[in-house]
């Protein structure tokens, strides 16, 4: 009975962490694709090592997510992280490599995280998307694709601006822009390579550990 109540105290105390979204480079989808492809087990491993043990981290990514799928899954993820939880919402890359105009994929992104917020409303973390070093591409398609991005995290920046359940990973401000140590951190211009996934799991891990307390308490329902 003892230990009952004391697993029972455990699960109560631990604080869910619910990753939702896709591969964060921005690139065509690839068959037999994994999702975000490893760096939110990495998350997992990292906050182990930093015995950070109040967090459980699972993994909802879909292979191909957008802004507007992940809309559908909302009640889900929401019900998975909790009041108190945390959502890791790496989303847009998909989007931006098909081309999708800037105000759309705004008006997305907003009634996503409008979704998400819903009280008693869970805290949500934005990942950046990243644009792979082309190896193949000429310099005007690598301007380009580095540009679509840069606007998109600014969309994002300014979400978490507007929003106090609501940060931002600012991964592509502190992403490295030319020569080996950018190259070595993507694959085949389209996934992130073992240094990438090490790289945004460090960046969301780091996130979470300097999350106060506080700030995923539960908040009542109004």
């Amino acid at each position: 009975m003892l230990v009952w109540v004391l697993l029972t105290q455990l699960a109560l105390a631990m604080t869910p962490v619910v990753a939702i979204g896709d591969e964060l480079v921005v690139a065509a989808a690839e068959p037999g694709g994994v999702g975000t492809g490893g760096w939110v087990h990495s998350v997992a491993d990292c906050l182990e090592e930093s015995g950070q043990a109040r967090w459980t981290v699972t993994d909802r990514s879909r292979t191909g997510e957008t802004l507007r799928a992940a809309r559908q899954r909302v009640a889900e993820v929401r019900e998975l992280a909790g009041p108190s939880g945390v959502l890791v919402v790496a989303l847009g890359a998909r989007e931006l490599a098909l081309g999708v105009v800037p105000a759309q994929l705004r008006t997305d992104l907003d009634q996503l995280v409008q979704a998400l917020l819903l009280e008693p409303a869970p805290t949500v973390i934005l990942v950046d998307p990243i644009a792979p070093a082309l190896a193949a591409g000429t310099p005007q398609e690598q301007v380009a694709v580095d540009a679509a991005v840069s606007g998109f995290t600014r969309a994002l920046g300014q979400v978490a601006e507007a929003e106090a359940d609501v940060l931002h990973v600012r991964l592509w401000g502190d992403w490295p822009r030319a020569g080996r140590a950018r190259r070595v951190l993507t694959e085949r211009d389209r996934t992130l390579s073992a240094r990438g996934h090490a790289r945004v799991a460090a960046a969301v891990c780091d996130a979470l550990v300097s999350l106060d307390a506080a700030e995923v308490e539960p908040r009542p329902a109004q």
